[in-house]
């Protein structure tokens, strides 16, 4: 019995590693269940009997990996006002979020690919609307501290959506470039203020 719960969940894993590989490489449509299963040494049922359809599996991949990752933001984005302690205040607030997506991007690389692949495809393309929610939420929570900090920071008001998506993209260009998250972030602080 333990046996067989445990070839279960080596399945499993299995079909979710092979199917972040190739999503990442190619995309939500141009994978196929077929490459997955064959990859993964499964056959098709497996995969229906754990995920119902390919759908199920590219959503799999990100309860696992990115609603964890928001739970993690959710607590960095609680701005605590410090603002006669600089390195406390919106900078070290900033910096702390900045090396939370540091720190995932490192730890799961392939998945990052498959994010940055999505970032740009258009709103209708397949696959978009299973994370849509997601990407939003994460941005959400990224306003609403810089929504939290325009109380503290008057040059802030009015200006917090798009001050959040521009830090998540400086933040990525970060990642990307390598960049030291103080650099990261005194660059974009550089221009809020």
């Amino acid at each position: 019995m333990e046996n067989e719960k445990q070839e279960k969940t080596n399945k499993r894993a299995a079909l979710l590693e092979v199917a972040l590989v190739l999503f990442s490489q190619r995309g939500y449509t141009g994978t196929s269940v077929q490459e997955i299963v064959n990859l993964a040494g499964v056959t098709k049922p497996t995969l229906y009997y754990f995920f119902k359809n390919k759908q199920g599996i590219y959503a799999a991949l990100w309860d696992e990996y990115f609603v964890p990752f928001n739970e993690s933001l959710q607590e960095k984005c609680n701005y605590i006002p410090s603002p006669k302690e600089y390195e406390k205040d919106v900078f070290g607030q900033l910096c702390d979020i900045a090396q939370l997506y540091y720190a995932f991007c490192k730890k799961n690389p392939v998945f990052y690919r498959l994010m940055l692949s999505l970032q740009f495809s258009p709103e209708d393309a397949e696959g978009i609307s299973t994370i849509q929610q997601l990407y939003e939420k994460n941005y959400t929570q990224i306003t609403a501290f810089f929504n939290k900090a325009s109380k503290t920071h008057g040059n802030l008001k009015g200006k917090t959506s798009l001050l959040a998506r521009i830090f998540i993209a400086d933040v990525y260009a970060g990642i990307e470039a390598d960049i030291p998250v103080n650099a990261i972030v005194k660059l974009f602080m550089h221009g809020i203020y």
